[in-house]
C-alpha cells in the first residue's frame, strides 16, 4: 500500500489516497469533505464508496 498525492482534473488543491494495486481509497479532511460525502463527516470516521 502506498500513500499517493494527486490533483484531480479541475481541482486547485492536491489530494491524498492510499493506493494498492489498481484500487485506491481517497483521504479527505473532515472539515473539507469532497462531495458526495457522509451527511455528518467526523474526525476518524470513514465514508467509503465502492464502484464496480
Amino acid at each position: 500500500m502506498n500513500l499517493v498525492e494527486f490533483t484531480p482534473i479541475g481541482a486547485s488543491k492536491p489530494r491524498f489516497a492510499l493506493q494498492f494495486g489498481n484500487q485506491k481509497i481517497n483521504i479527505d479532511q473532515a472539515q473539507l469533505p469532497f462531495k458526495p460525502h457522509a451527511k455528518n463527516p467526523t474526525y476518524e470516521s470513514i465514508d467509503i464508496c465502492f464502484f464496480k
